[in-house]
């Protein structure tokens, strides 16, 4: 579940269409993200996949500011309201339900500030595997269970 958080998190928090495909297939990120939220995002293909989280950030970040702005409604109000809102089919029966949906959108498409440390540590190794290949060098990411005293031992002379 930790794993699936942390995909999640990486997911929304891409700054362009190559980061969001480096993460994984567009099938495998879009189905992460419906799990997630509960609904359909409605999205054919990576832009508009890119587009989606990217709008759906700025309305979290509208609807955080102000969440008086449906809980003043009827349900069937709140509900067609939030689904103009997030421009996804927000499906609900009950208050408890909705507001429940609600804050899963916030918590996972809330902005947080620019982190360079975090985002250099999620892309270096496609860098430098990217950059290896301007030279002619093909590296291979090595498996997570391999360790770097296991890599040192294969190449000690």
């Amino acid at each position: 579940m930790l794993v699936f958080n942390m995909q999640i998190n990486a997911i929304v928090n891409v700054h362009d269409v190559e980061d969001l495909k480096s993460l994984g297939t567009y099938r495998e990120l879009k189905n992460a993200i419906e799990t997630k939220i509960g609904s359909k995002l409605g999205v054919k293909g990576w832009n508009s996949l890119y587009e989606k989280i990217v709008f759906l950030k700025s309305a979290v970040s509208l609807l955080e500011k102000e969440t008086a702005i449906y809980e003043g409604r009827k349900f069937s109000e709140a509900k067609i309201f939030l689904s103009k809102h997030f421009g996804i089919n927000v499906k609900a029966r009950a208050w408890k339900t909705l507001k429940t949906k609600v804050a899963a959108l916030i918590e996972l498409f809330k902005s947080d500030s620019f982190d360079p440390h975090s985002y250099y540590e999620k892309t270096k190794l496609k860098k430098f595997r990217d950059s290896s290949k301007l030279e002619g060098i093909v590296v291979n990411y090595p498996e997570k269970t391999t360790s770097l005293d296991s890599t040192l031992a294969k190449y000690k002379r």
